[in-house]
């Protein structure tokens, strides 16, 4: 398998690439075709991410334990150079997308393009420390399949009563397991990363140009992920929390509904993402500030407004 595997690292990418650029156009022409513009563009996207998210993170996992001497510093392994074409060509796809359709969108074509830099490098420049961009890929796609659900239900919960019910019963658990997986596994993963390449542990190994420029891009993508947005169609606003002097949930309720009719965001004094958040699904109510009281038991939380009360879990 090692042979076949070795055979395949001159051109594999292309192939990855051909298959998620075919899996993209069929999305678009075919299977949302009936769908506006926008939509076509935004699921098609969903559509390459869901093909590339989980197996990249079974397949990641798969060549991290096939490797028996897996390390920060250890040389990549066939399987692993795999894995690390796979994603590359879903990176390069999805960025040929927001350049023709969001060219405006800086942050998330920045984002891409320094993935790819680590991914391209890894893999070709320094033949060494796939483990460490390995793991990572894992925890980043590791919630993957839930989020594109999260996304393409919020993307149609305002038209379809059943992906608005299947959005806000999915939002808890996602942002909870998302908060985990982002705001501690992985920061905690980065700490010992830096810990070993700093301490010299890959010195001749992994270039210092490397693993610094590698640990600032996971630490700008991490910051990035504070707001989960795997696919372009608009989630909801997440309050910042502040680390003192946080204000009440009725405050920030209230915050919220003045700047959206329809949308209310509370916060939760759990950290980082662990928020629960309501939508009434009815943009043309009005609904007045003034008249609202919020109470929470748990994730359950119950929102009384013009003196109708709806709670939601």
């Amino acid at each position: 398998m090692g042979t076949s595997l070795a055979s395949l690292q001159s051109w594999v990418l292309l192939p990855f690439f051909l298959m998620f650029l075919a899996i993209y156009l069929v999305g678009y022409f075919i299977v949302f075709r009936k769908q506006s513009t926008k939509i076509r563009q935004e699921f098609s996207s969903c559509l390459i991410s869901i093909f590339h998210g989980t197996p990249a993170a079974l397949l990641g996992s798969a060549a991290l334990l096939a490797d028996h001497q897996r390390g920060f510093a250890a040389p990549n392994t066939a399987f692993q150079k795999l894995v690390l074409d796979f994603s590359a060509a879903y990176f390069l796809t999805d960025l040929l997308h927001y350049v023709a359709f969001y060219p405006s969108d800086v942050l998330f074509i920045a984002h891409h393009v320094a993935t790819l830099f680590v991914v391209l490098t890894c893999r070709h420049a320094v033949s060494h420390g796939a483990f460490s961009v390995l793991v990572l890929l894992v925890l980043a796609e590791v919630t993957s399949a839930c989020q594109n659900a999260w996304t393409l239900a919020g993307a149609r919960r305002r038209e379809d009563p059943f992906a608005a019910r299947f959005y806000d019963a999915l939002s808890p658990p996602f942002f909870a397991v998302y908060s985990v997986v982002r705001g501690f596994i992985g920061p905690y993963f980065m700490y010992r990363m830096v810990t070993f390449y700093a301490s010299g542990g890959g010195y001749g190994l992994v270039p210092a140009w490397a693993w610094v420029s590698w640990v600032l891009v996971v630490v700008m993508a991490i910051g990035k992920s504070s707001h989960p947005s795997t696919c372009s169609p608009p989630s909801p606003t997440l309050p910042q929390a502040p680390l003192s002097s946080t204000p009440s949930r009725r405050t920030l309720c209230k915050e919220r509904m003045e700047k959206s009719p329809y949308t209310i965001v509370t916060e939760s004094s759990i950290p980082l993402m662990l928020i629960c958040t309501l939508h009434t699904h009815r943009p043309n109510t009005q609904m007045d500030p003034q008249n609202f009281e919020v109470s929470s038991t748990g994730f359950t939380l119950s929102v009384r407004m013009n003196g109708t009360k709806e709670a939601m879990a």
